[in-house]
């Protein structure tokens, strides 16, 4: 989430074919108008999506600000008459009870555009509060406040991108309020220092309990700020740089616990952009290199610039980019046997933003349908855009996942007959199917040769749980070739 670009387990549904969709939540009056700029959500199931070119009441892109009800249908906040260009909902997002929306066209009278932040209690299960606004008393030194904002426990972060001190040097700062307590929202003060002149410090940025991180992407090939949070208080750590010059690293950022993702559009000879992830423990000393890479999918095309937009969790990654209808999603870690990568397939319009509720669901607004499509990739273990329960062929063991590739994969196929080995004999439990093993009951006597293996196998004369024929084989006289040996024969 969090996209830099703003400006410039369920029910199997019928749409599953197109991609692996677990919901679809509609805007039944609209779409268009940059739906979908920003969107975010509380981890339970309730989500805010921003239209910032939206007009209301005449105003031209004044922007509205949408939120799901408890029916899964996207309704409008109350919204301020302000005044045309407000463009509310650049960015926006949920915590606490509260929903917050920028509005970076905010011009204060003649000062420019100033920016600032709208924000809503939730009063009830669908009733909000009228907006009140957050912005800082002195104008002259924000441009675009609001950018990008991002809350946790407790604690908003505000991106203030643009100019800074009243010289366009696009430094970036950010702006921190306390909100939640019995004062309402107190200014707690801005982090400035780490922002460099270009570098579009705070394009994107992310917070949780314990970090907060700050994409600066226009200085050389990018970089990411790293910041450790002890409630309002903020303790710069170091930055993660980008790949090659011009790569705009940073340009989206997203985590998930310590996991960070970082997107870098314009990778490659073709900007068709890439992913990357870190491991960020508190106990580090120096930040880590990057433990993953994720290159855009085959079948990307030029100027795809995926990464202006990302979101993840433990097993799946999600980028958007420039080109209509596509965003890539990756397998979060490489499983052999497996495709790594798809482009969906299911939307019209440009996606402009991508949530992950950690729980394995991505919200992805359709900037032309007006809907935030929910994709469940957990639910497509060969990423084929096809949910399992859904894919043709053989399932032997009913779990709701196709045998080829999935589970031959999960659960091994040692003899190579496209049957999942959780569903073959294992006579003796030990994980090795019975057509794999040499030894099925673990006797010691090898099943050629053992008389009772899981089971009678054949005649053993003397008891001794080799079959009579491994006994002639290994010397014993049969001197009538009747297939008993000699010794049994005479003592009978």
């Amino acid at each position: 989430m969090r996209n830099f670009a703003a400006t410039v387990l369920l029910s199997v549904a019928p749409w599953a074919a197109a991609d692996c969709l677990s919901d679809v939540i509609p805007w039944p009056e609209g779409s268009g108008d940059l739906f979908g700029s920003g969107v975010g959500g509380d981890g339970s199931g309730k989500i805010v999506v921003g239209v910032p070119d939206a007009s209301l009441g005449g105003l031209f892109e004044h922007g509205r600000v949408l939120v799901s009800n408890t029916e899964d249908v996207l309704v409008e906040l109350p919204m301020p008459p302000q005044e045309s260009g407000l463009q509310v909902g650049t960015d926006v997002t949920l915590s606490d009870g509260y929903a917050f929306a920028s509005c970076t066209g905010r011009t204060d009278g003649f000062n420019g555009n100033v920016g600032g932040v709208l924000f809503w209690e939730q009063l009830s299960a669908n009733t909000w509060s009228s907006p009140q606004l957050l912005s800082r008393p002195d104008w002259d030194d924000q441009f675009f406040g609001g950018y990008q904002i991002a809350a946790s426990d407790g604690v908003l972060v505000v991106s203030v991108p643009g100019l800074v001190g009243g010289y366009p040097a696009a430094s970036g700062a950010l702006d921190v309020w306390i909100f939640g307590g019995p004062g309402g929202f107190a200014y707690a003060g801005r982090l400035s220092e780490e922002g460099e002149s270009g570098s579009f410090f705070g394009a994107s940025l992310d917070l949780n309990a314990s970090l907060l991180v700050v994409g600066a992407p226009t200085t050389g090939a990018g970089r990411v700020h790293i910041y450790d949070r002890s409630g309002a208080s903020f303790s710069h750590r170091g930055f993660l740089d980008g790949v090659s010059e011009g790569d705009q690293f940073g340009a989206s950022v997203s985590l998930h616990g310590t996991t960070l993702f970082v997107g870098a559009p314009r990778v490659g000879p073709g900007n068709v952009g890439a992913v990357y992830r870190y491991s960020i423990q508190s106990d580090q000393s120096e930040l880590p290199a990057a433990n993953m890479t994720y290159a855009a999918p085959e079948g990307a095309l030029p100027n795809s610039r995926f990464g202006l937009s990302v979101a993840g969790d433990d097993l799946h990654v999600c980028a958007t980019g420039l080109q209509n209808g596509q965003a890539a999603i990756w397998r979060a870690d490489v499983v052999e046997g497996l495709p790594d990568s798809m482009l969906t397939a299911s939307f019209e319009g440009r996606i402009r933003d991508v949530y992950a509720d950690g729980e394995g669901r991505f919200y992805l607004p359709d900037e032309s349908s007006g809907d935030v499509k929910v994709l469940s990739p957990r639910l497509d273990c060969n990423l084929n855009g096809i949910c399992d329960p859904d894919e043709e062929g053989p399932d032997c063991n009913k779990n709701g996942i196709p045998d080829v590739p999935c589970d031959v994969v999960t659960f091994g196929d040692c003899n190579g007959n496209e049957v999942p080995d959780d569903c073959e004999s294992d006579c003796d439990m030990d994980g090795e199917i019975d057509a794999c093993d040499d030894d099925d009951d673990g006797d010691g006597v090898l099943d050629v040769c053992d008389a009772d293996n899981c089971g009678s196998n054949g005649t053993d004369c003397n008891g001794n749980g080799i079959l009579d024929s491994c006994d002639i084989d290994d010397g014993a006289e049969d001197c009538d070739g009747n297939g008993i040996p000699d010794s049994c024969d005479v003592s009978e």
